[in-house]
């Protein structure tokens, strides 16, 4: 009798048991997909910030090339000649660093530098990016100007 009833019963007890279960891997799927969303964020964030960099590069390269992009940016790379030749013999100090990176900033109507990026970021790029961050230049000719330096000095 006992197996009978089993029989004709173990269906409504396995839809009873899933229906059990459906809150608990509702649950999980959410989980699941909250961490799922969290790595696709973390992973979009750092492209996005990878493909920043080279965007704004791209814009402050081709603003040096026309008038009056190309005098302003003459006029901030000779103020940094004095500050990169410092930054490497330190770095060469150190031991701690290739000749070569490239910055991107902004400029803003006062002179000052802002979203200032390096890379590859290493001792004789950050040094120079710090010098940028605390020193002020000539007034560009609009505000945010963007400005960009491409540097390789061989030892």
């Amino acid at each position: 009798m006992a197996t009978l009833l089993r029989g004709r019963c173990a269906p409504i007890f396995a839809q009873q048991s899933a229906q059990s279960k459906l809150p608990l891997l509702a649950a999980l799927s959410i989980q699941a997909m909250k961490q799922i969303l969290l790595t696709l964020t973390l992973l979009y964030s750092a492209l996005a910030f990878s493909s920043d960099f080279e965007s704004r590069l791209s814009q402050a390269m081709k603003v040096a090339e026309i008038e009056p992009g190309k005098t302003y940016e003459q006029v901030v790379r000779e103020s940094t000649w004095d500050i990169n030749s410092s930054c490497f013999h330190e770095s060469a100090k150190v031991r701690a660093t290739p000749g070569y990176y490239q910055l991107v900033a902004s400029i803003n109507s006062q002179g000052i530098a802002s979203h200032i990026m390096v890379k590859p970021e290493h001792h004789y790029s950050s040094c120079v990016a710090k010098w940028f961050s605390e020193n002020t230049f000539a007034n560009p000719p609009k505000d945010n100007w963007p400005i960009f330096l491409n540097v390789n000095i061989q030892p």
